[in-house]
């Protein structure tokens, strides 16, 4: 048996209180007379000369004497120890994120965490043993009896760092309920990650181990594809706690086309940016004409202790013009907007027609819906290869009040990429439907009335604007061609530009025309899997490598398209967070904490004691009846 709180025991100096009070007490007897007459004679104020009390045991000294005991032993929280199993089990947990590649002096961090598990193989004497990788999704790599050492060690030499995120936590949790007897929970980490400082704090049972020291690190945090004109811009970030000197790279499938130095100061971010060159035959872009997209890579040569992030890919959309169709009764400043656009090609109908020949929304791109019933389902019934586009729906509408006054603007969210570089701070909105978005929409801008947002579910997008552009001075500012340049391409869902960080999955909507029942995914290091495609959407999650991934139609086997996987930026900040991440000198020694199951006995006593108060407090209750005079 254990006791937790010891300091509990000093509640025991109550029991001598307990009995002064009860040597204290005035005695009270009961005698029976069969007359009061002689008792007259008795002074009235009797013998009051002070005498100690007899000590006794009585019933309600002991019965209180046992509440204060029960109670103190609830206090001190007794744990008791039975035989149980008496098998032990042990976690070992490597954090395998992206920043575990880091090259320290003694290393690279993640050969630095192997090494100290071998170490600790080798204390381990007897009983089962679990290996986990907590990666971008946590894996058992090895999980046995230690009797087969060899097979555990021989999965540990064989562990590799990824590229994407490290769910330590996840894998912690994990790890805590598979121990079992005295085994241990050991975590190598390199200690950058937040999640560090929640399991020091929630699971104080595991002893992590930190590998990691050094912050030196100059990333490519983000890397996008701009059309107008063609560039790519690449955001640089030197994470690190010193100056670093660098040179940035600039590829087109295999060919270089420009590079810049730079010199970033600590914290220092700054975006780059490289001008796509034309083809070398007379001018002609490679991806024209439905022709594979390209992949554009910008590198960075310098010296810092990660290279994974030191490359990002991005892929080069087609460039062909995409198919709009414009359902009107009339909107000529709508229409000149939208065929300004060499890019685009405008069709322009009535509703009428619109209804009336069926399956013409999946010839275009992008439908555009002007003053047309707005449908719960959105795009699910109007939308074609791309997206639906509403605007002002009929409904309840909302004017200018009576002195002239617009519907002012509160809010907009400047990060979603319809609303990129759109400045409607000074909009003039004069009428508009009054909006009710659903509760899985996104409220892209907001005045005294929900203006405008958008959904996004698996069979496309829908953005919905309540005015129409004639009824405000938005086509009168710049941001307007800016607006309808975004939300095609939200509406293409070219935003995504088939680009995601390591460790997220990848998804892609089925297009018209598309109904293959199995695809190949060739990954960065030319391994192929296969992947068959859910209810018209294509699912692919084994993305921990960074670099390109090409995906081909079987059993054509023809490419049919590719998307990029870069590191996240989480990733790139390696420094070390604060915390007190060394061994305890008896820690990691092997099997030798106590094997069995702990019972705490602290609600045994308190029960116990509840107990001995009530029973006193009955027999109190019955001497005072037994007391009181009868009729």
């Amino acid at each position: 048996m254990e006791i937790l709180n010891p300091n509990a025991f000093w509640f025991l100096l109550a029991l001598p209180l307990l009995a002064l009070f009860h040597l204290l007490a005035p005695m009270q007897r009961t005698y029976r007379v069969s007359s009061l007459h002689l008792w007259r004679e008795f002074p009235a104020s009797g013998d009051r000369r002070f005498r100690w009390r007899r000590f006794y045991t009585h019933p309600h000294f002991l019965l209180q004497a046992m509440a204060v005991l029960l109670l103190t032993a609830a206090l001190a929280d007794p744990v008791l120890t039975v035989a149980g199993d008496p098998s032990v089990r042990s976690v070992l947990i490597f954090d395998t994120s992206a920043g575990m590649k880091t090259v320290e002096r003694e290393g690279v961090r993640i050969d630095l965490a192997r090494r100290e598990a071998l170490k600790i193989l080798e204390r381990w004497k007897e009983g089962e043993i679990v290996v986990l990788s907590a990666g971008a999704v946590p894996r058992v790599l090895f999980s046995g009896d230690l009797r087969d050492r060899e097979d555990a060690a021989r999965k540990i030499r064989e562990l590799r760092a990824g590229d994407g995120p490290g769910r330590i936590l996840s894998a912690v949790q994990n790890g805590v309920a598979w121990r079992r007897g005295g085994g241990e929970v050991v975590l190598l980490t390199d200690g950058a990650s937040p999640e560090t400082l929640r399991i020091l704090r929630d699971h104080p049972e595991v002893v992590v181990i930190p590998v990691g020291r050094t912050d030196r690190n100059v990333a490519i945090t983000a890397l996008e594809f701009r059309e107008h004109p063609p560039a790519v811009v690449a955001l640089l970030r030197n994470t690190g706690g010193s100056e670093s000197s660098l040179r940035v790279e600039a590829f087109r499938g295999k060919k270089f086309f420009g590079e810049k130095n730079l010199l970033l100061s600590p914290g220092e971010t700054v975006p780059v940016t490289f001008q796509l060159p034309p083809d070398s035959e007379g001018g002609r872009d490679p991806t024209a004409e439905g022709g594979e997209a390209g992949v554009i890579e910008v590198r960075l040569q310098g010296e810092d202790a990660f290279s994974a992030d030191n490359r990002a890919w991005v892929i080069e959309p087609r460039r062909e013009r995409a198919t709009l169709l414009l359902v009107t009764p009339g909107n000529p400043l709508l229409e000149r907007g939208l065929k300004a656009n060499p890019s685009w090609e405008v069709t322009v109908m009535t509703a009428e027609n619109y209804e009336r020949i069926s399956g013409i929304r999946d010839s275009f791109d992008v439908v555009i819906l002007d003053r047309y019933p707005l449908t719960s389902l959105g795009s699910s019934d109007h939308g074609g290869r791309g997206g639906v586009f509403f605007l002002a729906p009929p409904g309840r509408t909302a004017a200018s009040s009576p002195d002239g006054k617009a519907i002012r603007i509160t809010d907009w969210n400047g990060e979603h990429p319809v609303m990129r570089f759109v400045e409607p701070a000074s909009l003039r909105v004069r009428r508009t439907t009054v909006l009710t978005p659903p509760l899985w929409a996104e409220i892209l801008l907001e005045g005294d009335y929900p203006l405008i947002y958008g959904e996004e579910s698996p069979r496309g997008r829908t953005l919905v604007m309540g005015f129409e552009p004639s009824d405000s001075d938005f086509p009168e500012g710049p941001s307007f061609p800016i607006f309808l340049l975004n939300a095609v391409r939200w509406l293409q869902e070219r935003d995504r530009g088939d680009q995601i960080h390591a460790g997220a999955v990848y998804w892609r909507r089925a297009l018209p025309g598309e109904k293959s029942e199995e695809y190949e995914v060739i990954n960065p290091d030319g391994t192929a899997e296969r992947a068959a495609p859910s209810k018209g959407i294509f699912r692919y999650g084994n993305t921990e490598r960074a670099g390109v991934y090409r995906v081909s139609e079987i059993p054509e086997g023809g490419e049919m398209w590719r998307f990029a996987v870069n590191v996240p930026p989480e990733e790139s900040v390696i420094g070390p967070l604060p915390f007190p991440g060394k061994v305890p000198a008896e820690r990691g020694r092997g099997f030798e904490g106590k094997s069995g199951e702990e019972i705490a006995l602290w609600s045994f006593a308190a029960v116990l004691a509840l107990g001995a108060i009530l029973a006193e407090w009955g027999l109190r209750r019955k001497g005072t009846k037994a007391r009181a005079p009868g009729l």
